[in-house]
């Protein structure tokens, strides 16, 4: 039986539903399942759970401070193997995977075009959307950790 893939989706407020959807809208065209992460740097993490229950899908809570967010979104990502992610900075995808996707083929929810999501690698400095023509419509190569 062959293992399926997992597509993680960073589930932060007040984003997250809008970021579910576009998970769910790409996790076809890579053959995967998609599975809600919260870096939960305080306060309550009620909304992810909410947002994962009313989505179907399984949710991973991470614990640290605000400024290691990044590196926990990273290391779930490599620890689970996953070959995309959807995170506020965009649409991370492994540097082994193929995907022919056109950005067209997915609908970029209206609340997340608006917080100026532009691609990249998290914590890397960014990178350019994969379609400059299109603001706000993006997918890019994620890096292998060092650990790799």
């Amino acid at each position: 039986m062959t293992e399926r893939r997992v597509m993680l989706v960073a589930l932060e407020e007040p984003t997250s539903d809008a970021a579910l959807e576009l998970a769910q809208s790409i996790a076809p065209h890579l053959d995967a399942d998609v599975v809600a992460i919260h870096v939960h740097t305080g306060g309550s993490s009620d909304f992810a759970r909410r947002a994962a229950d009313d989505a179907e899908v399984p949710l991973l809570v991470r614990h640290c401070e605000i400024a290691q967010r990044e590196d926990a979104l990273r290391a779930a990502f490599h620890e689970l193997q996953a070959v995309a992610i959807v995170d506020r900075d965009g649409v991370f995808v492994a540097p082994d995977v193929e995907i022919a996707l056109d950005v067209q083929q997915v609908s970029v929810p209206e609340s997340l075009r608006s917080t100026g999501l532009t691609g990249g690698v998290p914590g890397d400095g960014g990178g350019a959307p994969a379609d400059a023509g299109r603001p706000n419509s993006w997918v890019s190569q994620i890096e292998p950790s060092g650990a790799q």
